[in-house]
């Protein structure tokens, strides 16, 4: 095991440590060092004054794993004295299944929010809600997902829709107070995302061709609209992510979706923001989910790391802040009283942290805002209060980071300058806005601007500047469903860092803390009463059945021509299938034959050998369903199992396959077969059995032959 952790390299090594959970001995101490060791060649490239080769890595690990078997009391960094306890997610959320008529349910996530007045009180707040077609029958098979609703996502108001295309205007001017009874909106209806691919299109032509041509005011004015208008539902999407990860968690004690049903959400918000993410079917959206996901990983990882070595070399104190279920996706940074009152003034580098240094401020030596008392030990870990030869400490908040970044941890909260983080989010935005709405200016059609981002873009990567507004307005959104759903924090640490979060908002759609947690009661209520209402929710159910009816009536080109139809009328006309009184049973063989081609597209394109990985059972009752069944085309069938037959060694699954091509009376079948009899590279009694399909005496020998491969990829082809 340790040979092979030896090779890893060393942004892998970082997110296996990080992983690893740590305790009071010299198993933390190796854990921390070798976190250390794995980002110095990281940070060494930055600072360009050392470097540290594979080779001494591996020496350098060796010996950490040797002497912390010799050493079981070694004393551990300054972080460790601020590491925080993870939460339990199933204390703060629960889920909440109502059902809809017609054959449906909402699943609805609530989490235990903190009272604005008594912060030893809590109320349940509803954060997402999620309808499962279900067409009244419980073979989960049979079920799909559709709506998803984040219900601090509303409708602004007048007033602030006003300011939303009041160009230059970078604040919020007020708050929505009530949802009323308007229906709320849906983020995403995940069950055809592709309906969506028009409206977005339309957009973007609308923006390059209309207003492109327009006076200065009128663009700019509908430019920061429809900027503020995506901004803000952008930052749903975010949030919806985050609560279908509390989602997975509360699923261990209260399971309702599948895994592969929190997948499959995940990655269409993912996708939701590409204009033609929608048209991907769901064997890439589970890939660009996988992949996602292992890049978020890799940069929090990092990012932790990182963070945490640069608070050690500059004597602070790095505490992560962890959302329900223990996912670290901020930090923050902490300087001690009593070494602000030392008189040594250690050097302090700001690059890297974005903020100054504290050694020298008046400011917190004369601090009154929120502090912290710790109790640390001689070794610096953190004790609970009365232990014997416990020392004192009272931190100070420096500084927040979010970790999601790509290339450092960004700053969102600097406690002593408010408004740090706001002027590196305006560096950007002002400078893109006064070319493109009052310059006319664009990458495309001034050479010299265009040089110029480019030439700005690529000094801040190499640099790790954080002056990228996606980054931090992502991170800035998961900080407020953090701040609002977290009770270990100090209630006035969080409301000094939500009255500065408030501060770096830019778009005059949001609301804050408060009034979304009014605004959610009142959209999830509504919510209901439309559910309840059968010229409501049950209604707009049975025409999204009608639409997907489609999927089963058409071919290939017919549904291509209908997306095309979609687009070109900026996503006016939905097609729909008429009403059929059959309408259920029909959609509900056609989800299970849809639901079994995935899982067998998932056997085949996973791994060698579908019986070693698989059940090979399963397996083999779908695929016969699907033969007799007949619900996909003779090619789909066809492929399936020429794929099954060369990938598999189970020998009942292989005579599956040819009884399936010898059943199916067609061209291409018998061509399979005949191949397959061909071949000297199968065994000869499936040679045999293929020729017999064939009513041949034998097997024919010739030179030429085809292997299974080829027959495989002929048959994709065709």
């Amino acid at each position: 095991m340790a040979e092979g952790l030896l090779d890893c390299p060393d942004h892998n090594l970082c997110i296996f440590f990080c992983r690893m959970p740590t305790h009071r001995s010299g198993v933390e101490f190796w854990v921390r060092s070798s976190r250390h060791i794995a980002t110095h060649r990281y940070m060494a490239k930055r600072r360009q004054d050392s470097h540290i080769g594979p080779h001494q890595l591996r020496k350098v690990l060796f010996a950490l794993l040797f002497g912390a078997t010799l050493f079981p009391g070694f004393p551990q960094g300054i972080s460790s004295a601020a590491a925080s306890t993870p939460q339990d997610p199933t204390s703060k959320l629960r889920l909440e299944i109502v059902p809809v008529e017609g054959g449906a349910e909402i699943l609805t996530l609530l989490g235990h929010v903190p009272s604005p007045q008594d912060h030893r009180k809590a109320f349940e707040v509803p954060l997402l809600s999620v309808l499962r077609d279900t067409l009244g029958s419980d073979d989960p098979e049979v079920h799909r997902l559709r709506y998803v609703w984040v219900h601090t996502y509303t409708q602004p108001t007048t007033k602030q829709h006003s300011a939303a295309g009041v160009p230059f205007l970078y604040s919020r001017l007020g708050n929505k107070h009530r949802g009323g009874s308007q229906v709320p909106p849906r983020l995403l209806d995940a069950s055809s995302d592709s309906s969506s691919v028009g409206k977005r299109f339309s957009k973007s032509l609308l923006r390059n061709l209309f207003f492109d041509s327009r006076t200065a005011l009128v663009k700019s004015s509908a430019f920061a609209y429809m900027r503020n208008q995506q901004e803000f539902r952008t930052a749903h999407l975010i949030r919806a992510l985050t609560c279908l990860a509390f989602f997975e968690k509360a699923e261990r004690e209260q399971p309702s979706l599948s895994t592969s049903e929190l997948h499959q959400l995940q990655a269409r918000l993912l996708l939701n923001e590409k204009v033609f993410g929608g048209l991907l079917d769901e064997t890439h959206v589970e890939r660009i989910y996988q992949k996602e996901t292992t890049r978020t990983e890799q940069v929090r990882s990092r990012n932790w790391e990182l963070l945490r070595q640069r608070a050690e070399e500059e004597n602070l104190y790095f505490d992560p802040l962890q959302l329900p279920g223990g996912t670290a996706t901020h930090a923050l940074l902490w300087v001690a009283r009593q070494d602000l009152e030392k008189p040594i003034r250690p050097r302090f580098n700001g690059r890297f942290l974005s903020i100054s240094s504290p050694w020298q401020d008046q400011r917190l030596l004369n601090w009154k805002g929120p502090v912290e008392r710790r109790y640390l030990d001689s070794e610096h870990r953190r004790v609970a209060p009365g232990t014997p030869e416990a020392r004192a400490i009272e931190l100070i908040p420096l500084a927040l980071y979010g970790l999601d970044y790509p290339k450092i941890p960004v700053l969102l909260v600097d406690f002593r300058v408010p408004f740090n983080a706001k002027h590196r989010e305006l560096s950007e935005r002002v400078v893109h806005d006064v070319a493109r709405n009052v310059l006319s200016l664009s990458p495309f059609g001034s050479l010299y601007y265009g040089a110029g981002l480019a030439s700005l873009d690529f000094i801040a990567r190499r640099r790790g500047a954080d002056i990228s507004q996606q980054s931090r307005f992502s991170s800035s959104s998961q900080l407020k469903l953090l701040l609002a759903l977290d009770s270990t924090l100090d209630p006035e640490l969080k409301d000094g860092i939500s009255r500065r979060l408030e501060r770096i908002a830019l778009n005059p759609m949001e609301n804050d803390l408060e009034a979304e947690s009014r605004l959610a009661s009142d959209q999830y209520q509504a919510l209901l009463d439309y559910s309840r209402c059968p010229q409501g929710l049950p209604a707009r159910l049975e025409l999204d059945r009608r639409r997907e009816r489609t999927e089963g009536v058409h071919g290939r080109v017919e549904k291509t021509f209908l997306q095309i139809a979609n687009i070109l009328t900026f996503g006016l006309y939905t097609h729909r299938e008429r009403p059929d009184p059959e309408l259920q049973a029909l959609l509900e063989a056609q989800r299970r034959t849809h639901q079994y081609v995935h899982f067998l597209r998932k056997v085949t394109g996973s791994s060698p050998r579908p019986e070693v990985d698989w059940d090979i059972e399963v397996v083999r009752r779908r695929f016969v369903y699907l033969a007799q069944n007949r619900g996909i085309s003779t090619n789909q069938l066809i492929r399936l199992a020429v794929q099954l037959f060369t990938l598999s060694q189970d020998e009942s699954t292989r005579e599956l396959c040819l009884e399936t091509l010898h059943r199916t009376q067609n061209r291409k079948a018998r061509n399979v077969l005949f191949r397959i009899a061909q071949d000297p590279t199968i065994e000869s009694k499936w040679r045999q059995r293929s020729a017999e399909y064939l009513e041949l005496n034998s097997p024919l020998e010739t030179a030429q032959h085809t292997s299974p491969k080829a027959i495989t990829n002929e048959i994709a082809g065709n």
